[in-house]
C-alpha cells in the first residue's frame, strides 16, 4: 500500500495487516481446538435393535413404552410395578430399562383372575 499524507511511513497499513494476521491465526487455532461432534449413534429404540432377523420370532426385550402397551397400562404404572417395588423384573442396559417379553407374559399370568365357577345345584 502506498503511504498517505496522514500516514507517511505506512505504519497504519502494516499495523492493520499484522492485526488481520493475528485474527486469522486466532480463528484457525479456535477451529482446531473446537470439540468435534460426537459420531452418530443408533437412534432406533432398543427393542427395534434387538429384533432377530427371523421375523417369526418376537423381540427378546421391549422398552418401557412397549411393555406398558402390552399390559394396557401407562408407562408410569409399569415403572411402579417394576422391581424392586413391584413383581416385574427388568433388564438395565446402560441407562435404559427394558423388559423381557417372557417376564411380561409371566406377570400377565400372575395377575390373571380366574373366572368364578358356577356349580350346578
Amino acid at each position: 500500500m502506498p503511504a498517505t499524507d496522514t500516514d507517511p511511513s505506512g505504519h497504519l497499513a502494516s499495523a492493520l495487516a499484522a492485526y488481520l494476521r493475528a485474527i486469522e491465526a486466532t480463528v484457525s487455532a479456535a477451529v482446531a481446538l473446537a470439540p468435534r461432534p460426537a459420531p452418530p449413534t443408533c437412534a432406533a429404540p432398543l427393542s427395534r435393535t434387538l429384533i432377530v432377523e427371523d421375523s417369526d420370532r418376537p423381540p427378546l426385550l421391549v422398552s418401557v413404552r412397549e411393555g406398558a402397551r402390552m399390559l394396557n397400562v401407562s408407562p408410569n404404572t409399569l415403572l411402579n410395578w417394576s422391581a424392586p417395588r413391584g413383581p416385574i423384573p427388568f433388564v438395565k442396559i446402560g441407562a435404559r430399562r427394558c423388559y423381557a417379553v417372557t417376564d411380561l407374559e409371566a406377570a400377565i399370568a400372575r395377575l390373571r383372575v380366574p373366572p368364578k365357577s358356577h356349580s350346578a345345584e
